[in-house]
């Protein structure tokens, strides 16, 4: 059992340092955004402790990691897209308000 979570642990850590140092500018053209890091990094974390439940039929345990895992994840990508949607409505009403005193001939509020 000691050898199998050794095992897992160095798995991680060489996903996690062939994740950190992978030219992904260059493969995408582009930085990975922050979330598809987020991603990377918790599959990196989770693939080998999820095969060590599974090894184990630790069947409560890897309920358990996947609910809390997946149920964060949904939430994470839920508030960054009302983020994203924030900032878009808030901008969309400022140029509402900037074309409304343009139209109007008003410079002050």
């Amino acid at each position: 059992m000691v050898w199998q979570i050794a095992v897992a642990t160095i798995v991680t850590i060489l996903i996690l340092a062939v994740e950190h140092y992978w030219p992904w500018q260059l493969l995408l053209g582009r930085k990975l955004k922050r979330l598809e890091a987020y991603v990377g990094g918790i599959l990196a974390i989770l693939l080998p402790l999820v095969s060590l439940f599974i090894v184990w039929k630790s069947w409560n345990e890897l309920i358990a990691l996947l609910s809390v895992i997946l149920s964060g994840g949904f939430i994470t990508f839920g508030l960054y897209a009302l983020d994203g949607w924030i900032v878009v409505r808030g901008r969309a009403d400022a140029a509402e308000k900037a074309e409304r005193r343009l139209r109007d001939g008003s410079i002050i509020d």
